[in-house]
């Protein structure tokens, strides 16, 4: 029974962002997020009254708007009220939700949110592995990865439009395309899944040592689990890797994914015809000493 019905909902062209940072506040601690622990402890839920001016500054006529943290839905039910405020003053726009999904996991919370949330909301909601010990251990939240995949279940069940996000580090590259597996039989109707490189900060970069693997370590296995979602019918993306490491007939899967004002290329892309087409690496990640790239010459 189809779940989630694929539609034209797309968060892949968000250059035109306009995005409200509601808390820093998360449940969980993830070992490779870009923020640190201590910038989460000492966040704190931004008011209300804050956000919704935050939201005034949007032009009325924006057609993507981004709901982002920490989690935003420790808000409760000022999130609530912040979903439908947006819903009755951005009428053109497509609301896109970061979120670990977990709260979603009660039903009282799913439908007060499906109560004031517009049509065109997509609900992005990393899953780190397919078992219970290396989700928790990433996420460092014990009982995570049972609340993440209730949460899923729910919105699943509701119709809700949900993308899955998996951040590829060294503690779960192996288990990728076991994942890939789980997503293909559980959420085969989901919006899209999207495999996503580290930003090497914060947290990431505190635990480089458990996290950072080099590409050529890792491709393999994103590359079975990209085939894994494909041949399941799953749309799925690439989100911040270099171009050159991406076989060619993955490229259409490619996305030049890093905000600008973050992107930084090694030295040996200046010959690289390619250059404009490659999302190239984040500042912090570029400096992992064992990153090769392989430009593309015109010789």
């Amino acid at each position: 029974m189809k779940n989630c019905a694929k539609n034209n909902l797309s968060s892949a062209d968000t250059r035109h962002d306009n995005t409200i940072f509601t808390t820093g506040l998360c449940n969980s601690n993830c070992i490779m997020c870009p923020y640190t622990k201590k910038f989460r402890l000492n966040s704190k839920l931004e008011p209300l009254s804050v956000l919704v001016h935050h939201a005034e500054q949007i032009e009325t006529n924006a057609k993507y708007i981004c709901i982002t943290g920490g989690e935003p839905t420790l808000l409760r039910d000022d999130f609530l009220k912040l979903v439908e405020h947006l819903k009755n003053h951005f009428p053109a726009a497509m609301l896109h939700i970061l979120t670990n999904g977990r709260t979603f996991a009660y039903k009282g919370f799913l439908n007060d949110f499906r109560k004031v949330r517009p049509y065109r909301t997509l609900l992005g909601i990393p899953l780190h592995a397919d078992n219970a010990e290396l989700h928790d251990y990433i996420s460092q939240a014990s009982g995570s990865f049972d609340e993440t995949l209730k949460g899923l279940d729910n919105l699943y069940k509701a119709g809700e439009h949900i993308e899955i996000r998996i951040v590829t580090s060294k503690l779960n590259y192996i288990n990728l395309p076991a994942l890939a597996n789980l997503i293909a039989q559980r959420y085969a109707y989901c919006q899209h899944v999207f495999i996503m490189g580290l930003e090497m900060m914060g947290n990431a970069m505190i635990n480089r040592d458990k996290v950072w693997c080099s590409y050529d370590e890792l491709w393999p296995f994103v590359r079975e689990a990209a085939d894994i979602l494909i041949m399941n019918g799953i749309e799925a993306e690439l989100y911040n890797y270099p171009l050159c490491i991406v076989e060619h007939r993955l490229q259409p899967l490619y996305r030049r994914s890093i905000t600008p004002s973050k992107i930084e290329f090694m030295s040996e892309c200046s010959a690289c015809y390619r250059k404009p087409e490659c999302g190239g690496f984040f500042r912090a990640t570029k400096i992992m000493p064992d990153i090769k790239v392989k430009p593309y010459l015109n010789f």
